[in-house]
């Protein structure tokens, strides 16, 4: 029988110990679920610009100077200056603006256009605002196209970059930009698009093309415009002399009865984006 001495007493009794409580949980896995949920939207968001064959919207309008602004090289380049700063505070302002372009043509040099490349569509009054603001008068009715070539990723507008090691851009050249509106018949349109991925790819690898555009009129699809930027006149006869595009002209132009009939056909300089000359860097690059 045990004793009174086996029996524990109530001050010796060990009371009971209170639970430990549970470290708080981290906040860095909320922090990498949010992380990781930004980067699958990211690279949604890239895959399906990569792969939407839809195209972009194109407003171009023309417009001239005014006499004072082409009354002396200063007066110009004064212009010049100021349609690139409003250029680049618009591509700055509007995430959707994914191109926004000066080129004055060559055989009218009070004449400009300005091309705005979008997103989403364009209204009339939004195409002319920036030309308006830079003071140019007689503007054109807004001619409304849509992109064809080359996919939508590859229109976006390169940044000047200096890399270490390399010396800072010196000087500016305008490009030389040929643009060309074509008319096919409604039996053509497919056969024109896929003509121009064999020249326009092909174009791309010649050192002095830097771009090689096909544009659908939004509201008249059997009306293109072909846009081709080069790196001077030498290499215009470099590419008309390629045997890609030789075939193409064969294919589209050539023959009794040609599948495309030009309507116009002019030169222009690529005010904006500028371009160095040493080294190199054009934001009209295709990549």
């Amino acid at each position: 029988m045990p004793s009174a001495a086996d029996a524990p007493s109530a001050a010796g009794a060990a009371a009971p110990s209170a639970p430990t409580p549970a470290p708080p949980k981290s906040s860095g896995t909320g922090i990498r679920v949010v992380l990781g949920v930004a980067l699958v939207l990211a690279l949604n968001h890239l895959f399906n610009e990569a792969m939407d064959e839809s195209g972009l919207h194109v407003a171009i309008v023309t417009g001239t100077l005014p006499p004072a602004a082409t009354r002396s090289a200063l007066a110009l380049a004064t212009f010049h200056d100021d349609v690139a700063r409003r250029a680049d505070a618009a591509m700055r302002d509007d995430r959707g603006l994914v191109r926004s372009e000066v080129l004055q043509h060559r055989k009218a040099e009070a004449m400009y256009s300005f091309v705005t490349v979008h997103r989403r569509e364009i209204v009339a009054e939004e195409a002319a605002a920036s030309a308006r603001a830079a003071g140019v008068a007689h503007l054109s009715a807004p001619e409304l196209y849509r992109t064809v070539f080359p996919e939508r990723a590859r229109w976006r507008q390169r940044e000047h970059t200096t890399e270490d090691g390399m010396h800072a851009p010196v000087g500016f050249v305008e490009l030389l930009t040929q643009q060309t509106v074509f008319s096919v018949s409604s039996g053509q349109v497919d056969a024109l698009k896929h003509s121009w991925i064999d020249l326009g790819y092909n174009s791309l690898g010649e050192p002095g093309v830097v771009r090689c555009d096909l544009l659908q009129h939004a509201s008249n699809p059997t009306t293109f415009l072909a846009r081709k930027v080069f790196r001077g006149q030498h290499a215009v006869e470099a590419h008309e002399s390629s045997a890609h595009f030789l075939r193409w002209h064969q294919a589209m132009l050539g023959g009794a009865v040609p599948a495309v009939l030009v309507q116009e056909s002019i030169l222009l300089n690529a005010v904006h984006p500028r371009t160095s000359a040493v080294p190199f860097q054009s934001a009209w690059t295709t990549f």
